[in-house]
């Protein structure tokens, strides 16, 4: 686990890698990073409603580190998705155009999704940011699984 401090010891920037594990604490779902040397750390902010419904996923965070019990707290400030069930995720902007639906990443790539047997209904409204595992031929994007980072 990396940490900066900067010059305040109630706060800190936080820096690491690690498994994300969900716990309910007083009826409502939090979430957890558990480090790579197993120190658990509690997330907060805005970022880290999209982190929660991921329990079991690989990601690098970036945040505020703050003292608090029983865990450590960061505020998510960045994060990247490594893997999810050992696959590298594609996450991007839904989009549709045509009637066929396209993933849009920060890198202006833009894959168009076979969505297989999936009604349009199951989909989340254009303009959601999605995280995809899937196969990509040419520029298709094979849906395996998909979920919801941001509506």
């Amino acid at each position: 686990m990396a940490l900066l401090t900067l010059g305040c010891e109630s706060s800190r920037v936080f820096r690491s890698s690690g498994t994300l594990v969900a716990i309910e604490e007083k009826g409502r779902a939090v979430c957890l990073l558990r480090t790579e040397d197993g120190t658990h750390v509690r997330l907060s902010g805005k970022m880290e409603k999209g982190l929660v419904g991921l329990p079991g996923a690989h990601v690098l965070l970036e945040g505020e580190l703050r003292p608090s019990v029983p865990y450590p707290e960061v505020d998510v400030r960045n994060y990247t998705i490594l893997s999810i069930s050992g696959k590298r995720p594609f996450v991007g902007v839904l989009r549709k155009e045509d009637g066929r639906f396209r993933l849009e990443s920060g890198e202006g790539r833009a894959l168009e999704l076979d969505v297989g047997g999936l009604r349009e209904e199951a989909l989340p409204k254009p303009g959601a940011t999605l995280w995809v595992t899937g196969s990509v031929v040419g520029d298709t994007l094979r849906v395996e699984r998909f979920g919801v980072l941001a509506p």
